[in-house]
């Protein structure tokens, strides 16, 4: 596997445990559909070799939660001292940003390297 592409999932699983951690902690509610989905993206992350079809259902579990599930909507942080509420929002989307966009650079990233081979 090539070193980038090791780098990137590691990458994208470093974003997926952070977002699951504040997820078990702040919002166990989300413990029928969200987090089990991430937990199940968790598992492939940690696979050494991702086939096509574990990155395209990675993608579309991420995809689907940010856009469909729309994990933007709520902010389950907590207002750290001296935060105004929209500097914790403003924290929330950094998170789902790097994972969203961690994601895209893995999944996308690699099919398209894949297709023009």
């Amino acid at each position: 596997m090539d070193n980038n592409r090791l780098t990137q999932q590691k990458d994208l699983l470093e974003s997926v445990l952070e977002v699951l951690n504040i997820l078990k902690l702040r919002c166990p509610d989300l413990n029928t559909s969200t987090i089990p989905q991430l937990t199940a993206v968790q598992a492939l992350l940690t696979k050494d070799n991702l086939s096509n079809d574990d990155l395209e259902q990675i993608d579309k579990v991420i995809r689907y939660l940010c856009h469909f599930k729309c994990l933007y909507d709520f902010c389950p942080l907590e207002l750290l001292d001296g935060e105004t509420e929209q500097e914790c929002w403003g924290r929330w989307y950094q998170i789902l940003d790097r994972m969203r966009n961690r994601a895209d650079l893995l999944c996308n990233g690699t099919k398209k390297k894949r297709k023009h081979k």
